[in-house]
């Protein structure tokens, strides 16, 4: 007799955001540089535009999101309107509050959860590089999850949050990663809308 295995579904819903940080050589912020003041523009709309960077032709650098090359991170952020969806089989969803998976103010917390930190403002360059951070944010759904399991334990269900200053003013605490039994799940089919893009030089 074959094992019962259930339909998981996980659904991310509220605020997003991307973040890309990463070093380009001295020499190529001159020529973004040159090419910001032609065209009377900030740094943050030129990159808005995919094709910006690629015309330019500097290597390994085609869209914003390359500029993320010591890390890029995208996820649900804690926020009032950020929630996730878990459906088990055919049992009735049940909503959890990004609260809820940090565990603020619970002793005796439902979820695990991981914590990282990653301070930007203590990240130095060298002298012939500048470092860029890009931020995209947005509203939707953010992404959702789905797979099979024989039998689910929420205990095996685990929740990265990374906390991130961006600035002296700016930080973010942002759903990373999710794993079912150490396995680490990808999000998909997002529907999102954009709400906000910058970047900090």
């Amino acid at each position: 007799m074959s094992a019962t295995h259930s339909s998981v579904l996980i659904n991310l819903i509220g605020t997003g955001c991307t973040v890309a940080c990463g070093k380009i050589k001295t020499e190529y912020w001159k020529i973004i540089e040159r090419e910001l003041e032609k065209n009377k523009t900030t740094f943050s709309e030129f990159i808005s535009d995919e094709t910006s960077l690629r015309y330019l032709e500097l290597d390994g650098l085609k869209t914003w999101k390359d500029i993320g090359n010591e890390f890029l991170i995208k996820g649900l952020v804690d926020s009032s309107k950020s929630t996730i969806e878990l459906k088990i089989g055919d049992k009735k969803k049940t909503n959890i509050s990004f609260r809820e998976i940090q565990q603020e103010e619970i002793l005796f917390p439902l979820y695990t959860s991981i914590r990282l930190s990653i301070d930007i403002t203590q990240m130095q360059p060298s002298y012939d590089e500048k470092r860029l951070v890009v931020v995209e944010s947005e509203i939707g759904k953010i992404g959702a999850i789905k797979f099979n399991t024989a039998e689910f334990s929420i205990d095996k269900l685990a929740f990265q949050i990374t906390d991130l200053k961006v600035s002296r003013t700016i930080s973010y605490s942002i759903l990373s990663k999710i794993t079912y039994d150490k396995k680490p799940l990808k999000p998909l089919n997002s529907d999102t809308l954009l709400s906000g893009f910058y970047s900090l030089y």
